[in-house]
């Protein structure tokens, strides 16, 4: 009986924080994305950005993400999804963007910024999230 009692705790406790993390990506994600770092295919692709900002956003109940234009895409309006954990969908036209990406968070104390690194197949982003609607989750 304390063995099974103990099973359960133990998969309470996972099922739990999983939901904080799932929780806290999809509070967390909605809001302006400054990219700092962008690889394509291991290649730096920064340069190839007119802006670096990527726009997170719910309207009228759709998740839409504004991606920003580049030497080879115009700017692009997409759709983004929460998967499981720490996981987003972008459903894409532009290449670059299109996937499914990993976000892991950080705490930048330099620059007092939290950031995150979305990283897909293709696609590695370390960006930071700017306004202060953030950081007091992570305090």
């Amino acid at each position: 009986m304390k063995k099974a009692i103990k099973h359960l705790s133990i998969f309470f406790t996972i099922i739990f924080f999983s939901c904080i993390d799932n929780y806290q990506t999809t509070k967390s994600i909605p809001g302006y994305w400054m990219i700092d770092n962008i690889s394509y295919k291991k290649i730096d692709y920064k340069d190839s950005l007119r802006y670096n900002m990527l726009f997170f956003e719910f309207l009228d109940g759709e998740r839409i993400v504004k991606l920003p234009k580049t030497t080879y895409s115009n700017r692009v309006i997409s759709k983004w999804n929460q998967l499981e954990d720490n996981y987003i969908l972008i459903n894409s036209s532009n290449k670059v963007f299109d996937g499914k990406f990993k976000v892991k968070y950080f705490d930048d104390k330099e620059r007092n910024l939290i950031g995150a690194i979305f990283k897909s197949n293709n696609t590695t982003i370390e960006a930071y999230k700017l306004g202060n609607d953030y950081s007091s989750e992570y305090e």
